[in-house]
């Protein structure tokens, strides 16, 4: 079965209905399509395709189930860059997250192995996103956030915590959806 098809049908049980159309565009972005489409948001290099994509995927999310509540997301940065994202999330601050955002209902995975050469972050999010997670795989939900979205900072301090045996340094936000 195509993920599109199963997309379609697993979110049919979940009172969406969606199209075979959707249920590809969905299911590309959250097994491929995140990354390229954050990039290019990253660099500012939009074509009309890119911008086509993205009107389509804030549709489809807009169909989603809504989650509102706590949710983790795991990042990890080479120590060369701590200094630039530490600041980039200064407490007390509304910032803008240009890119989608993907958080978990569980303690965040952490796709790289510990490295004396980086540091983990663990963001603990709380807000209202479109609920994405009957259709993620790997489990531990995923919950998506648009582009653009304003999150204020509850807290960056060097507070530490152990995520599934990581230390990681800790940043609240609370997202402005």
């Amino acid at each position: 079965m195509a993920a599109g098809q199963k997309a379609v049908e697993t979110m049919k049980s979940h009172g969406v209905n969606l199209t075979q159309a959707e249920g590809a565009l969905i299911s590309h972005f959250l097994s491929t399509g995140f990354a390229r489409l954050n990039a290019i948001k990253r660099t500012n290099q939009t074509t009309p395709q890119d911008f086509n994509y993205e009107m389509q995927l804030n549709k489809v999310l807009d169909k989603m189930p809504k989650y509102q509540g706590t949710l983790k997301r795991g990042v990890t940065i080479a120590n060369t860059r701590t200094a630039k994202f530490e600041s980039m999330y200064p407490a007390g601050q509304t910032i803008q997250w240009q890119q989608y955002t993907t958080a978990g209902k569980q303690a965040p995975v952490f796709i790289k192995p510990a490295s004396p050469n980086t540091t983990d972050y663990t963001f603990t999010i709380t807000g209202t996103g479109a609920d994405c997670s009957a259709l993620n795989d790997q489990g531990g939900g995923a919950v998506i956030f648009k582009a653009y979205t304003h999150a204020k900072v509850i807290d960056n301090s060097d507070q530490i915590e152990d995520v599934n045996g990581r230390k990681t340094k800790s940043i609240v936000l609370e997202m402005q959806q």
